[in-house]
């Protein structure tokens, strides 16, 4: 009721301003008035008339909101009828809006005041579960609302009368029969239509009766058959039709009678013997025969078969030695299946060739009659499985009298280098010999003993040690009257190379050595080596130098002008780490089409190179062809940046064991100042650049390889040419 008076007094405050007698005399008052002095509306918003009276002049009127429109805006001296519309609320506060009328200098402030828009809701006042019997019926749902909504079935047998409504309403849902043996529900839903949305919607949940339902069980639900099969039953108990069907692929399942029935009964069937180690199973489906197409009701039996066993042979002994003599060995066969034996060889025969279960069969061999041994061997196999045993038959030969021994190996000494080899021995005996070594670490041979002469092979291990090492290969006779020794000389590794091959071209390949080329003078130590570490670098410090001008193989001092390329590789290089001296031309330069075929063109380039921080320092990494890496490291290939690989120096020892090279950052030299140090890479390649710049005149500058924090490239262009000292990393030809 109080809803009601609240829309009806705007209407009433209209009446009231538009009942005026215009036949009663006019008392204008002497100020600009408006009558009614407010307006108060409800969401919905409405028109509105308002008497404006301005005795002294023309006036007009303005508005601060947009939801307020005044019609007309301005007007004549006297008294004029104005048309106020306000829109309806969309939101769920209250507005509050001034329509400001002005005449000469006079203005009156009229309030207008919109209620907040009413929240939105949306209920069903019936009963909102509905239980119907099998039969059906018609039922009525009362609907409250104050906006637009829709009502839906989820399902044909319950159909709602009407599908868009507003307010408050009522809805009919007729619900047909049942035709399915089972109980079945469906949903009727109610919900906003268009606005409103958060009234949310309401459903009504009917649960509809069934019919009879139909009974299935069977007895057993599950048949797990041995091996040779068998004849099963399972009994039906039923209120209706059914009949039986298999998965397709149950070959091994026959039925022995029809496999259908009404009413409680049962089926028969046979399972065949396996011929497999393979178990098979699959699902026998018992289901309600319906005229209709309703879903039957089914249940199943689990149906399976086990394998055949796994051949199991034992056979002892397994190899027979017999002396020249020959003589009679007997030979033990246990297996869970029947076997056969075939053999190979004319000088044994067999007492069996055939059995089941436990057996015992007698191998024969025939007396030697020359001087040469007789090998053979017989086969026992199962009949099923193809399970089967060797027996290696071996006879002497006729031995005739020994004469006296003797012994001779040759030669004495084998000299072999770190990488160790093959190498032969000539033993030349007339007896029975056996040899040993005393250090198999270091060299071992094969055979280890014999009869008469043989030819040894020997093997000597490499090694990685910066130590040589021997070993002694003693030979006896087998009367212990005779005794040969071999000396074998292993020598020392000298550790100035990284051990893994890189591709330089389709068909060469180089070692790197294991640091940047030095030049050390102290003392009588004026010589060229190689840095200790692969991350070691100078520039200048105190007597060491690591940064070169190009081609300045005589020395670090030469400066090339001529751009005569002397190879640093040409002169002899020390290693003060193990005292070793690599003679004239054992390292060499890399070309720049060599630079360029390890970063772009080997196979798998562009994941074998990246810049990374190894013990502090800055460099770029190369990967050998053949590149594992070591597990629990990471490397990012291409990396941009020295922080995405990084290394300690346990790591780097890991990475470095596999074959990676490190070329550090180590900057350039230039009138005895280092730059770039540490951020920047140039490395020299034997290679000039020459171009024509003129008729008479030519451009030639070195080629290097240089890199940096984010790139890397093979380029001529230096600051100061050929003057610039940059890093040299030598190789060597591994073929």
């Amino acid at each position: 009721m109080k809803k009601l008076l609240f829309f009806l007094l705007p209407a009433l405050m209209l009446f009231a301003v538009g009942c005026k007698d215009k036949n009663e005399p006019e008392n204008l008052p002497q100020a600009l008035s408006v009558n009614p002095e407010l307006i108060t509306c409800p969401d919905a918003g409405g028109d509105y008339t308002v008497t404006v009276t301005s005795p002294n002049g023309a006036w007009s009127a303005t508005t601060n909101e947009s939801w307020i429109r005044v019609t007309p805006t301005s007007g004549e001296k006297g008294t004029a009828e104005i048309r106020i519309k306000i829109s309806p609320n969309k939101e769920s506060a209250e507005s509050k809006g001034v329509i400001t009328f002005t005449s000469d200098e006079e203005t009156v402030s009229f309030p207008v005041t919109r209620a907040a828009k009413a929240a939105p809701y949306l209920r069903i006042v019936s009963d909102i579960e509905l239980n119907t019997p099998k039969e059906g019926g018609t039922y009525t749902l009362q609907i409250e609302s104050n906006i637009k909504w829709s009502a839906s079935s989820n399902t044909g047998w319950a159909k709602v009368n009407k599908g868009v409504s507003v307010n408050n309403d009522n809805i009919t849902v007729t619900v047909s029969p049942a035709t399915t043996p089972e109980e079945t529900t469906a949903t009727i839903t109610i919900a906003p239509y268009g606005e409103g949305e958060a009234a949310g919607k309401q459903e009504v949940i009917i649960t509809r009766g069934s019919t009879e339902a139909t009974s299935l069980s069977v007895d057993p639900t599950e048949i797990t058959a041995p091996e040779n099969g068998g004849s099963f039953t399972v009994n039906v108990s039923s209120n209706a039709k059914w009949r039986v069907w298999k998965t397709w692929d149950m070959d091994w399942l026959k039925f022995s009678d029809a496999a259908e029935g009404d009413g409680s009964g049962s089926f028969s069937f046979s399972i065949e013997e396996a011929t497999s180690m393979d178990a098979v199973s699959g699902i026998l489906t018992i289901e309600e025969d319906r005229s209709d197409n309703y879903k039957p009701v089914v249940t199943q039996v689990a149906v399976s078969r086990k394998g055949k066993a796994a051949a199991d042979l034992t056979v002892a002994p397994i190899a027979i030695n017999a002396p020249a003599e020959g003589g009679h060995f007997p030979v033990a066969v246990k297996s869970n299946y029947p076997w056969t034996a075939t053999t190979s060889g004319n000088f044994f025969s067999l007492s069996s060739t055939s059995g089941d279960g436990y057996s015992t069969i007698v191998v024969s061999v025939n007396p030697a009659t020359d001087e040469r041994e007789k090998t053979g061997y017989i086969i026992i196999r199962t009949s099923f499985g193809n399970e089967q045993t060797r027996i290696n038959i071996h006879r002497d030969a006729y031995v005739p009298p020994v004469p006296e021994p003797s012994l001779r190996v040759y030669p004495v000494l084998i000299s072999a280098t770190a990488e160790g080899g093959e190498f032969t021995l000539n033993l030349t005996s007339n007896c029975a010999w056996t040899g040993t070594s005393s250090d198999t670490r270091v060299a071992s041979f094969y055979p280890t003993s014999g009869t008469g002469s043989a030819t040894i092979s020997v093997i000597v291990a490499p090694t990685a040690s910066t130590t040589p090492s021997n070993a002694t290969f003693t030979f006896t006779s087998a009367d212990g009257s005779l005794t040969e020794t071999v000396e074998v000389r292993r020598g020392a590794e000298v550790s100035c190379y990284v051990r893994k091959p890189f591709s330089v071209s389709r068909k060469k390949r180089v070692y790197f050595s294991e640091g940047n080329l030095q030049f050390h003078v102290s003392g009588y130590h004026t010589l060229w080596r190689f840095a200790k570490y692969q991350y070691e670098c100078f520039g200048l410090v105190a007597n060491i130098r690591d940064l070169f001008v190009w081609g300045s193989g005589k020395g670090p001092e030469a400066e090339t002008t001529t751009y005569n390329f002397i190879d640093w590789g040409s002169d002899q290089i020390h290693d003060p780490w193990t005292e070793y001296i690599w003679e004239h031309n054992s390292w060499r330069t890399l070309t720049s089409d060599e630079w360029d075929y390890i970063l772009n063109s080997r196979s798998n380039a562009q994941n074998l190179r990246g810049r990374a921080t190894v013990n502090n320092k800055h460099g770029f990494v190369l990967l050998p062809d053949s590149w594992v890496l070591p597990a629990g490291l990471q490397f990012n290939a291409n990396a941009t940046g020295y922080s995405s690989n990084i290394y300690s120096i346990e790591d780097w020892k890991r990475m470095e064991a596999n074959g990676a090279v490190f070329l550090p950052a180590s900057g350039y030299m230039y009138n005895s100042s280092v730059g770039e140090f540490g951020t920047n890479g140039y490395y020299w390649t034997s290679d000039m650049y020459t171009q024509k710049l003129g008729i008479a005149e030519w451009e030639v500058d070195p080629i290097h390889f240089q890199f940096d924090v984010s790139g890397f490239d093979i380029t001529y262009q230096t600051l100061h040419g050929a003057r610039d000292a940059f890093s040299v990393r030598l190789v060597c030809d591994a073929n």
